[in-house]
């Protein structure tokens, strides 16, 4: 691959090569960051639960309030930031506002 004003097939199939093991290579970091025991993964579905039920969808409420309102309830800091990140990826939920609210999308 080289800088110049019109790319080669070359250029593509390596721009795709490289993409594409990057992306593995990714994926393949974060599975390893995320490997749960079932205790966690209920835990995780748990609070995956109390946030839909607390956000219907469209809903905005602001981070901070939510996540207390989980600790209250006894939820772990970990399990709750975990829970958050699972959906998110999933899109389910979305951070707005520099990650001050959340909104339900689905």
């Amino acid at each position: 691959m080289a800088l110049r004003p019109t790319a080669t097939k070359t250029d593509v199939q390596e721009a795709f090569r490289l993409f594409k093991n990057s992306t593995m290579e990714a994926m393949n970091s974060g599975v390893q960051e995320l490997t749960l025991d079932s205790a966690q993964v209920e835990e995780i579905h748990k609070v995956e639960a109390a946030v839909r039920r607390r956000l219907g969808v469209g809903m905005t409420a602001l981070y901070q309030t939510l996540r207390a309102e989980f600790l209250r309830q006894g939820f772990a800091p970990p399990v709750v930031d975990r829970a958050l990140l699972i959906m998110t990826r999933r899109e389910e939920i979305e951070w707005k506002q520099q990650r001050k609210y959340l909104t339900r999308r689905r």
